[in-house]
């Protein structure tokens, strides 16, 4: 029997220690993908082995946990890459052999994250909600790239007067809605540009008549037009602006550059309407059942009709007396006697003429004569 030289004698007991190969043994093993010690879930983990994926599966996506499972078939080296939008992807190698089998493995990625400010123009303080909190302004924010945040800028915001004015929402920068969702792509400044508004406080008395512009808010060096209508049987008369009286134009233009208050007033749209005596000094007669003295004055409503009652004589002296013998209502006649008086549109004037009687007595002297 031949003798092996040494040196191959050497190298057949140095590969006999090494592990072989097995090919046919298998392994689940589970890879943990996590980030800030918190599991990633949906990251995707993409596995080969020496550069091919052996028949396996060479992708997957971790769950809820964080944990994405593979099935191993034989040893050698192999790498895993783990990814998701908004994180810093990371690649791992990983040398397995017959002897190192193990279960568990596990990659952490790290957090790609941007910075986000949030600003407002206008009013000072300011805030805003950001996912639900009401947050200062400016606030500069730490968020990660494709995670999505709920903002919502507040409608009014008080301009440290009172009611009598406040800041508006008119606009985010990017042209979103007041209440949004942002999805981060990228750092950026978000804005919110607010407008001053004014109050303007209206008054009138609802059973007198109308205004067309109400209690409310309107933006610094706006033109409001206001009309001011009266009810039945009422008349507009005028405005009073801050307390002091301004016009009667109606409708009134008026200028929102400083809080204001409007009062409408409005009147009985009342005529005259005069009773004047002629032929005697004054007359006692009664209106709508009251007595009365003319010649008197009096504002009636449009249209609306009173009964006037008067003598048909009156009684002016020992044998003498004032009969009424004519009725006139702005110079048409009336049939004499009590009479239905009322308000135009005009002033009405009623005269009552009276003409002056006197008694006359008369006697007959009856004397008989007897002639003889």
């Amino acid at each position: 029997m031949s003798r092996l030289p040494v040196f191959l004698l050497t190298a057949l007991m140095l590969l006999s220690a090494l592990p072989l190969p097995s090919m046919a043994a298998t392994q689940t093993v589970a890879i943990t993908v996590t980030a800030n010690s918190l599991p990633v879930s949906g990251a995707s983990v993409a596995l080969t082995i020496n550069g091919t994926t052996l028949g396996f599966p060479s992708s997957t996506t971790t769950g809820s946990n964080g944990i994405a499972s593979f099935l191993f078939q034989g040893h050698g080296v192999y790498s895993f890459a783990a990814s998701k939008f908004g994180y810093v992807n990371q690649t791992k190698a990983w040398h397995l052999t017959a002897t190192n089998y193990t279960s568990t493995l596990s990659v952490s990625l790290t957090v790609n994250s941007v910075s986000v400010n949030i600003a407002a123009s206008g009013p000072s303080p300011a805030s805003a909600y950001v996912d639900g909190v009401s947050t200062a302004l400016p606030a500069a924010e730490t968020w990660v790239i494709g995670t999505s945040h709920n903002i919502t800028a507040p409608l009014n915001l008080p301009n440290g007067q009172g009611n009598s004015s406040r800041w508006s929402f008119s606009a985010w920068s990017n042209s979103a809605p007041r209440k949004d969702v942002f999805s981060v792509s990228g750092a950026l400044t978000l804005t919110a540009t607010y407008g001053l508004q004014y109050a303007l406080t209206t008054s009138f008395n609802k059973t007198r008549g109308t205004l067309s512009q109400t209690t409310g808010y309107f933006p610094s060096g706006q033109s409001v037009s206001i009309l001011a209508t009266p009810a039945n049987n009422y008349l507009f008369v005028g405005y009073l602006l801050d307390g002091v009286f301004s016009s009667k134009v109606n409708p009134l233009p008026l200028l929102m550059n400083q809080p204001h208050t409007l009062a409408a007033n409005f009147t009985l749209a009342t005529a005259p309407v005069t009773f004047s005596v002629s032929g005697l000094p004054t007359l006692s007669a009664t209106v709508d059942g009251k007595a009365a003295t003319f010649p008197a004055n009096y504002a009636w409503l449009p249209g609306q009709s009173h009964k006037v009652v008067i003598p048909l004589h009156v009684s002016t002296g020992t044998g003498a007396r004032a009969t009424l013998t004519g009725i006139t209502q702005n110079g048409t006649p009336l049939t004499i006697g009590n009479f239905t008086a009322a308000a135009g549109t005009s002033p009405t004037s009623y005269v009552l003429t009276y003409s002056q009687e006197y008694l006359l007595t008369t006697s007959v002297n009856d004397q008989r004569v007897t002639v003889s």
